[in-house]
């Protein structure tokens, strides 16, 4: 039996509580319903290959390369080798698009990075979230930690912000990477679930 019907928009996704239009003293239900709205993106995305990552190694910068896959998860994970990925080791590092705060990818130009094929992520977690090696592992030996103040992460108010530097190998595959994390972007906009 149908009691009542409720419209659900987007921009209903942070509301908990919704008024029923119940008018029968007969219908035992109060004239309120309680949900809890999760927001799960409908992208069929599986993207993986071979980037070269910049790292901040004991002060350095160094590039790296790592397999690196994206799935609808939002998450850019990197590993030695696809190897590793398949033999489900922990990645080397996660790249979490929820706190991007671009856009859209940025292209990197000759003048600013000599490395060809370059963009950029920018990402801006809160402080005390930019220490948790879940969220960014380093490819620093001396700890799991990215330091707040490095070459590719510093203060941004109550945020760290990281930039990180991807080369992939050929302008295509650039293309490729970029039509793909610029899909996911405008999906977490789209449903405002980027910090």
């Amino acid at each position: 039996v149908q009691v009542d019907a409720i419209t659900i928009r987007k921009e209903d996704l942070k509301t908990q509580e919704f008024m029923l239009s119940i008018s029968s003293a007969s219908i035992p239900l109060k004239a309120k319903l309680h949900v809890k709205l999760q927001r799960l993106s409908e992208l069929k995305i599986r993207k993986a290959g071979y980037l070269t990552i910049y790292c901040d190694i004991s002060g350095s910068g160094v590039w790296i390369r790592r397999w690196f896959t994206l799935t609808n998860e939002q998450n850019l994970r990197y590993w030695p080798s696809p190897d590793d990925e398949e033999n489900n080791v922990p990645p080397t590092g996660e790249i979490d698009l929820h706190y991007c705060i671009d856009q859209t990818v940025n292209l990197l130009q000759r003048e600013t990075c000599a490395r060809p094929h370059t963009f950029e992520l920018r990402i801006a977690v809160p402080t005390k979230k930019s220490t948790d090696h879940r969220l960014f592992a380093s490819e620093n030996d001396e700890n799991d930690e990215y330091p707040t103040n490095s070459i590719i992460a510093q203060p941004f108010g109550k945020r760290t912000l990281f930039r990180f530097w991807l080369s992939a190998d050929s302008k295509e595959d650039r293309n490729d990477w970029c039509s793909i994390l610029n899909q996911i972007l405008a999906d977490l906009r789209e449903w405002e679930v980027i910090s």
